[in-house]
């Protein structure tokens, strides 16, 4: 099978990255505005998605296109996720395995660990931040259970429901999915700020 080639350039700078998100966030409040409460939800699920990215490029997780694990912390990964060392695999392209990827590294950071590398003691100082924060973890939480149930219903099954019953839900899904956007990006802000990447000099 050939290599998929994207159809559409990527932001390949800080300012057009900024530019790409406002741009989301305009269209989504125009869109919410007029009720087009489908392109609400699409764009909602956008901005999640690149988020949950951000959130693991800046902990140093992910290599610099966001597309596979970084090396100079590909065992820490294997371990933290708790994932097959023999045959690892990951996923960090689909919102969902991230939420639960994020749901592993909080249940590792109240945990006691021995040895730790440099990195390891950084990135627990980092998100211990974090573990009392119940507005950034209850939106781990709703995300991965009642939001991506109820969006995946609609997903799949839009033409089997009553019309009253998918306008309320889907209004409802709108407004919180984006209100977790600003929770993740908050939290993405401040984790940017430590600098992961710069002090353990990756890429």
């Amino acid at each position: 099978m050939s290599k998929y080639v994207p159809k559409i350039d990527k932001v390949d700078n800080n300012n057009q990255k900024y530019l790409s998100i406002k741009d989301a966030n305009d269209r989504f409040n125009k869109a919410y505005k007029y009720e087009f409460y489908y392109e609400c939800l699409w764009i909602a699920y956008a901005l999640l998605e690149d988020r949950t990215d951000a959130f693991f490029y800046h902990i140093g997780f992910l290599d610099r296109n966001r597309h596979g694990v970084d090396k100079k912390t590909k065992e820490t990964v294997i371990r933290l996720l708790n994932i097959d060392k023999a045959n690892p695999r990951y996923n960090f392209s689909k919102l969902f395995y991230k939420l639960d990827y994020m749901n592993e590294l909080f249940n590792w950071v109240q945990n006691e660990d021995d040895v730790l590398n440099n990195y390891e003691k950084e990135l627990r100082r980092v998100l211990t931040k974090y573990i009392n924060n119940d507005e950034f973890l209850n939106t781990i939480s709703y995300l991965n259970s009642e939001w991506r149930d109820i969006r995946n219903e609609l997903t799949h099954g839009l033409c089997n429901k009553k019309v009253d019953a998918v306008s309320i839900r889907l209004k409802e899904l709108a407004y919180n999915g984006h209100n977790c956007f600003k929770v993740m990006n908050k939290v993405v802000r401040n984790i940017k700020n430590n600098h992961i990447r710069k002090k353990f000099k990756m890429q």
